[in-house]
């Protein structure tokens, strides 16, 4: 990979169309919360 390249690794960086439902179960931080930020419609158990 060159230095030049970019990392895309959420659904936004990579131009996805459809809707993108995240499911949380658990703790989120740091880089798990692009995830949940660049979803459609995020899913979550009570003791998330």
């Amino acid at each position: 990979m060159l230095h030049t390249d970019e990392l895309h690794c959420t659904s936004r960086q990579n131009r996805v169309w459809k809707p993108v439902i995240c499911a949380v179960n658990g703790l989120v931080a740091g880089a798990g919360l692009h995830f949940v930020v660049d979803s459609d419609i995020v899913v979550a158990v009570e003791h998330a």
